[in-house]
């Protein structure tokens, strides 16, 4: 009995795996970095309000833009000469922190 369970779990966990490691690919717009930035501030009035240093060099540096009245968001990845929009959009909010757990 044990061992039937034990070989459905595996028949049920190991799909579950296999499907969570597949790569999905999408379209990334990408410009000059010296273009990027100055954009998203004429456009969406958009702010850097998080920088991080990617654990890569070559991959530069990561910056969240926010508009805090329009509730938009863009997050970029740049170096020096390019810089590339990762993901945007809109209603962005700041978890609360806690002790226990963030307000995700």
């Amino acid at each position: 009995m044990i061992k039937t369970i034990i070989t459905a779990g595996v028949l049920f966990i190991l799909p579950t795996l296999a499907i969570s490691q597949q790569v999905q690919q999408k379209p990334v717009l990408c410009d000059q970095t010296v273009n990027v930035l100055p954009f998203l501030d004429k456009t969406y009035k958009e702010q850097p309000h998080w920088i991080g240093k990617s654990s890569k060099d070559s991959e530069g540096w990561f910056v969240v833009m926010l508009n805090e009245e329009t509730k938009t968001w863009t997050l970029v990845q740049y170096n020096r000469e390019v810089a590339c929009i990762l993901g945007d959009g809109k209603d962005f909010r700041v978890p609360e922190k806690s002790a226990k757990k963030a307000d995700l």
